[in-house]
């Protein structure tokens, strides 16, 4: 015989046949969509202006840290397409910028540096 909880169901097992099995769903939305998912430095691979495409099957976490030597602008985009690109944030400094965003499967992503002296730090990506 086997039994399934729905989430946030607490049962006793006292009194349950021998040979019961029961097993709990967790209702964890947050957790169950980066299941699986681990943290990569990529950071050798990446630079800033080129765009890229999550393949992976499954949203990525992209974690972002560029530098620059006199005053930049930075723009962290993500596109359906590679063509429309829409801003999800954006820096001007002249010390290191950090970012962090979600990129769906499917889709493209990039950091957009305008002038001199950019330079990716790190780039991580949870996927």
């Amino acid at each position: 015989m086997t039994f399934t909880l729905l989430p946030n169901t607490a049962v006793g097992v006292g009194g349950l046949p021998s040979g019961t099995t029961v097993t709990a769903l967790r209702d964890n939305a947050e957790e169950a969509a980066w299941f699986g998912h681990s943290w990569q430095d990529i950071s050798s691979s990446r630079a800033t202006n080129t765009s890229y495409q999550n393949t992976t099957g499954r949203q990525i976490m992209v974690s972002v840290f560029v530098t620059g030597g006199t005053i930049l602008l930075f723009d962290y985009q993500v596109s359906p397409n590679n063509s429309t690109w829409v801003t999800i944030s954006r820096g001007s400094s002249n010390s290191t910028i950090p970012a962090f965003f979600i990129v769906p499967s499917g889709s493209y992503y990039r950091v957009l540096a305008s002038g001199p002296g950019s330079n990716v730090v790190f780039w991580a990506e949870l996927r």
